[in-house]
């Protein structure tokens, strides 16, 4: 790759990347919760108030960061 002008990615491929990381933290909040509830339906011998207020945790962390790299790939530069 040919470093141009103290760049090495273009705008067009940064936008690329946030978005793709959006999708890819949307995608893991999603498998968090049907987790949750396999886990719930299977009955594995945990607690249950704790496992699901880690997840609920997790899930908004992760909808939060994909929320915030999908603002970030359709701003304009």
């Amino acid at each position: 790759m040919i470093k141009r002008k103290g760049k090495l990615m273009s705008s067009s491929t940064k936008k690329k990347l946030y978005i793709k990381g959006s999708d890819f933290c949307w995608d893991l909040a999603k498998l968090v919760f049907a987790g949750i509830i396999l886990a719930g339906i299977m009955g594995m011998d945990f607690e249950k108030g704790l496992l699901v207020l880690i997840a609920t945790i997790f899930i908004c962390l992760l909808v939060l960061i994909g929320i915030a790299f999908f603002i970030k790939g359709y701003q304009k530069l």
